[in-house]
């Protein structure tokens, strides 16, 4: 309105929703940790988090070749 973004109440937020929430979140901060500190395992658990990944091999495929066309733009401590 004219005085800006306001959140509207809603109550309890539905425990479904609650649980997807968490997850995102637990994806998204994996994935910050991960850039941080350029950690392959912690990289590798975010993509784990995420709701499409359908295996560990291709969230794992998915996290190598991510870092091989990213690779000119990352810190060197991801070629290791």
């Amino acid at each position: 309105d004219m005085n800006g973004v306001r959140p509207l109440p809603y109550g309890a937020m539905p425990r479904p929703l609650w649980g997807f929430m968490h997850r995102v979140l637990d994806e998204h901060e994996l994935a910050v940790e991960a850039a941080v500190t350029c950690d392959r395992k912690t990289l590798l658990k975010a993509f784990l988090a995420s709701m499409v990944t359908v295996s560990i091999p291709d969230a794992r495929a998915c996290m190598e070749e991510m870092l091989k066309k990213e690779k000119a733009y990352l810190p060197k401590q991801w070629q290791k």
